[in-house]
């Protein structure tokens, strides 16, 4: 513990994030500097964790901040930030130009097995929405893509999806 703290004292991002996850307990505004300061380190677990902890704020502003560093996240790779933000991009109200990057996010997460994107993606070719043409195969493929990650929402979903084709079929 003393190592720790020393490191993170000392500016070491990972240690920081490390840090904050022991402080959230016992000092919540200690551990949420400890993340800003990892996110400014350039750490993209901690600029992801920064967006999430942002987006539970109140205010445009913590929106806007919020997204900056999702940004930034994805920008580095970050699986989960691409998944959530190519998610944000495709369903919010943004122009043709960023729903389509958004989906190629959301379809470069899903591709290297981050199991919300297969869900989301799941969802869109189900619906047919977000510029993907309704494809069942498709949706059932991601969808359970993302169950066999043991991802419950997609396993509800994946037994959803079934029971609708066997429907369509026996009609």
């Amino acid at each position: 513990h003393h190592w720790l703290v020393a490191a993170a004292q000392a500016g070491h991002a990972q240690a920081l994030l490390t840090w904050s996850e022991l402080l959230q307990q016992h000092d919540p505004e200690l551990a949420r500097a400890a993340v800003l300061r990892a996110a400014q380190a350039g750490l993209p677990e901690a600029e992801y964790r920064l967006d999430l902890q942002l987006m539970k704020a109140a205010g445009s502003g913590a929106a806007s901040d919020a997204r900056n560093w999702l940004e930034q996240a994805a920008a580095q790779h970050h699986l989960a930030a691409r998944s959530r933000l190519g998610l944000l991009l495709c369903t919010g109200e943004q122009d043709v130009r960023e729903r389509a990057r958004g989906l190629t996010l959301l379809q470069s997460a899903a591709d290297e097995g981050d199991p919300a994107a297969n869900w989301n993606l799941a969802l869109m070719y189900a619906a047919g929405t977000n510029g993907l043409q309704r494809d069942a195969t498709a949706a059932l493929e991601r969808c359970r893509l993302a169950a066999d990650t043991g991802f419950a929402p997609a396993m509800a979903t994946m037994g959803l999806l079934c029971a609708s084709l066997q429907r369509a079929e026996d009609a």
